[in-house]
């Protein structure tokens, strides 16, 4: 059974937050703990007739690359990464607050890779307590 305040949170992200509407595609993120959002999130934007692209993250994917990652590894942005989201009309993404990683990330200059070219695409993040 879904936790009737997800649906409603997935219903407003959807239909009023954003706008979504018939055609477009949006681009839904998470971590594995934030799967009941994002399957509402889902739903909701089938419903309007729109496209979802939907993709998950590791829960402490980030602590990985900034742990394991060479200069070069941080420095490289996939170009499909880049194709793909040239397309996006909108981009929601969900995180867990169980923390995900044991070790806390170090505070560093960003790495260039976040650095890429915007279409001024909408980015709403959503958190979800798990």
């Amino acid at each position: 059974m879904i936790d009737p305040r997800i649906n409603k949170l997935a219903r407003v992200l959807v239909h009023y937050s954003s706008g979504v509407k018939a055609g477009e595609r949006v681009q839904l993120m998470g971590t594995p703990a934030s799967e009941p959002l994002l399957r509402e999130l889902y739903r909701e934007v089938l419903r309007v007739g729109a496209h979802p692209i939907v993709r998950m993250r590791l829960s402490d994917q980030d602590a990985l690359l900034f742990a394991e990652a060479t200069e070069q590894e941080l420095d490289y942005t996939d170009p499909m990464v880049l194709s793909e989201l040239d397309g996006i009309d909108f981009n929601a993404g969900a995180k867990d607050r169980s923390g995900g990683s044991a070790q806390p990330i170090q505070p560093q200059p960003l790495p260039r890779k976040l650095e890429c070219p915007s279409r001024n695409t909408p980015n709403l993040s959503s958190a979800q307590d798990g």
